[in-house]
């Protein structure tokens, strides 16, 4: 909960300005990232797997929650081990967005990031309300959706879509790697008696579609050249640049101050 109000802090303090605030308040680039969701296979099919797939588990929901504490087949009932593979994944997030900052972004992917986390969260916290769902083990009323599910899938988005956007090497697409600790998030959820599958898997499907939302929106849709909230791409504050001298061909390292 610190490094989310953390998170949330610097997003507002990059966001200050009053030009990207006006752009933030745009309901043209809300909209057009909502279109792409439905738009794009690679978006939509997911969503629209988890959100199919949270009504059908219902009717099975009891008996599922029942199987998986007596056998719990992948974390034992510990929910200790979740919390804390949540905990990394969230630091994984918060170091990409940091990492990316000190290059030069002008702390524009903490400042999605902290969106995303903003918008999972208070979709979540409204739902616990409007659906009083009591817990498998019966502690309280607040199990639909399990909002560490949520926030997990969430952070595990982030990290794959800005390791995906940061590089054209064949590495990229380790950042999806980050669902295999979000799913045994969700599995150390339903083993310790604190979620239904259903809970889990509708927490899933929020934290993923309110980040690749947010997400969207900032970054705009490249396949069409629309703007985002971030218009245009800071330049690199170092790297390398050719360098022609005489008769030699080479690179220099720049640093821009």
């Amino acid at each position: 909960m610190a490094t989310a109000a953390f998170l949330l802090l610097g997003g507002c303090i990059t966001a200050s300005d009053e030009s990207r605030l006006g752009r933030h308040a745009s309901v043209d680039r809300w909209a057009h990232a909502l279109a792409q969701q439905v738009g794009d296979p690679v978006r939509l099919v997911p969503q629209a797997t988890m959100l199919v797939a949270a009504p059908l588990l219902f009717a099975y929901d009891r008996e599922l929650s029942r199987r998986s504490v007596a056998h719990p087949q992948f974390t034992h009932g510990d929910t200790a081990r979740g919390d804390a593979a949540a905990v990394a994944l969230g630091a994984v997030a918060a170091g990409l967005g940091a990492a990316a900052w000190i290059d030069g972004d002008e702390g524009r992917s903490v400042e999605v990031l902290a969106e995303s986390l903003a918008a999972t969260m208070g979709a979540t916290g409204l739902l616990k309300l409007a659906v009083p769902r009591g817990r498998p083990s019966g502690a309280s009323h607040a199990s639909f959706p399990s909002g560490h599910s949520a926030l997990s899938f969430c952070t595990a988005t982030f990290v794959a879509r800005t390791t995906w956007d940061a590089s054209d090497a064949w590495w990229r697409g380790v950042g999806y790697l980050a669902y295999a600790p979000a799913a045994y998030i969700g599995a150390s959820r339903i083993e310790g008696q604190q979620h239904f599958p259903t809970d889990v898997v509708f927490g899933a499907f929020l934290g993923v579609a309110m980040t690749q939302w947010v997400y969207d929106a900032h970054v705009g849709d490249r396949a069409t050249g629309r703007d985002g909230i971030h218009e245009r791409s800071p330049a690199p504050r170092s790297g390398f640049a050719p360098q022609i001298s005489g008769d030699s061909i080479g690179l220099a390292w720049f640093v821009r101050i």
